[in-house]
């Protein structure tokens, strides 16, 4: 049964793999979040094998004598396969797409039109042979005119379609060790919870190592996400390194190899932003030619809580743990005239460092009187700091996720 799982987890990681690139695509679309909930429970039939495996092992004493292997059973269920099965599953198959059970049952099934390996099988009441589960996605790896009655011309179509040139490429890196499931291309129930540890992750730290020596070895940048929003197509790019490797000095003309590697990637494919988690100021020095836009993230995040502060504002708290958007963010306000206040010394001689005379003018340091009625918060907030603030102040999040709310 676990393997069996495993086996359809596979197919459906490559299935996923296949649409995020965009190539050979029957439907130009991708995979929306709704999709990936309705089928969420493609494992039910699994489960429901294995139940019935298990009471036949302890009800029937011949299967539980069965061998591993014979070649006789193969021969026997590939005959079952191409016969009785096929016959039973197309005249059940028919059945459901009669109005009666198609509009009260088999239409949430034909709801997803990125169809992936588990679609076929999704809430669907009906003997699935095998040519279902593994060819029942959304692009074309050979020609499926042998296993289903699909025309020609949706075959010659799909070997057409090149692969999909996006107009922005988001490149990010993995994060910790068990950040590998958190990916869209593995399990959507991890991956929809990615700051969740489960207790039953720890039993496969093994497979967890595993993965990780994979990408280390492995080294190049791949596809894990395909979005449309509107007019603009988007794709997410995982350098396969650490957040630990970045800190390291030994790591990093290798992790600068594979970001230059990724731009060089989008500049040959005429992509024509490059959204990165780093500074591209020193692939901009050594390729000053590049048509592609290097934005780094850091800068897009500045932006965003800079246009998020109300305008008008003289006045703004800051708290919270510095990093580099936090001195890009003080920097910014203090240039533009926008008193910083801070409540901790270590963080405001930290601060003042960077800062011009004139720019350092604007930042300053308070033990009392906390009447700002914009704050700039990230990690390390605290309770006791929020219950500071004064009523109708705004809080501006400047962290990756907002700390917990105790104060309206």
């Amino acid at each position: 049964m676990l393997w069996r799982m495993l086996h359809q987890q596979l197919w459906i990681s490559l299935s996923r793999y296949r649409t995020a690139k965009g190539k050979n695509l029957i439907v130009d679309r991708s995979i929306d979040f709704e999709q990936v909930d309705r089928e969420s429970k493609w494992d039910d039939q699994i489960l429901l094998n294995g139940i019935i495996f298990y009471i036949a092992y302890w009800g029937l004493e011949a299967v539980q004598n069965m061998p591993l292997w014979r070649m006789d059973g193969l021969l026997q269920v590939f005959i079952l396969h191409i016969g009785p099965i096929e016959f039973l599953y197309y005249w059940l198959h028919r059945a459901l797409h009669h109005h009666f059970l198609y509009s009260r049952y088999h239409s949430h099934h034909h709801s997803s039109i990125v169809s992936q390996p588990h679609t076929g099988i999704t809430l669907c009441i009906t003997l699935v042979s095998g040519q279902i589960i593994l060819f029942s996605c959304h692009f074309m790896i050979i020609s499926m005119e042998r296993w289903m009655n699909l025309t020609d011309i949706v075959y010659e179509t799909s070997l057409k379609k090149l692969e999909d040139v996006p107009d922005v490429a988001h490149l990010t890196h993995l994060t910790t060790l068990q950040s590998v499931y958190h990916l869209r291309l593995g399990f959507a129930s991890l991956a929809s919870k990615p700051l969740n540890s489960k207790w039953y992750m720890w039993l496969i730290w093994p497979l967890t190592c595993l993965t990780a020596v994979i990408t280390w070895a492995y080294g190049r940048t791949f596809i894990v996400e395909r979005n449309t929003f509107k007019k603009l197509k988007a794709q997410l790019w995982v350098v396969p390194r650490f957040k630990n490797e970045y800190l390291l000095l030994t790591k990093r003309e290798a992790i600068n190899k594979s970001i230059e590697e990724a731009i060089l990637e989008a500049e040959e494919k005429g992509i024509k932003g490059e959204y990165c988690n780093k500074n591209g100021e020193i692939f901009l020095e050594r390729h000053p030619n590049f048509k592609v836009k290097v934005v780094d993230g850091s800068s897009l995040a500045v932006a965003v809580v800079l246009n998020s502060i109300p305008v008008g504002t003289s006045q703004v708290m800051f708290r919270g743990r510095l990093s580099k958007v936090t001195y890009s963010i003080v920097l910014a306000l203090c240039h533009k005239g926008i008193q910083v206040t801070t409540i901790r010394k270590v963080e405001y001689e930290k601060l003042k460092k960077p800062l011009t005379t004139e720019d350092g003018s604007n930042l300053v340091f308070i033990t009392n009187g906390f009447n700002q009625k914009v704050w700039l918060v990230g990690d390390d907030f605290t309770k006791d700091e929020q219950s500071m603030a004064s009523k109708g102040t705004i809080f501006v999040f400047f962290s990756q996720f907002p700390p917990k709310k105790i104060k309206r």
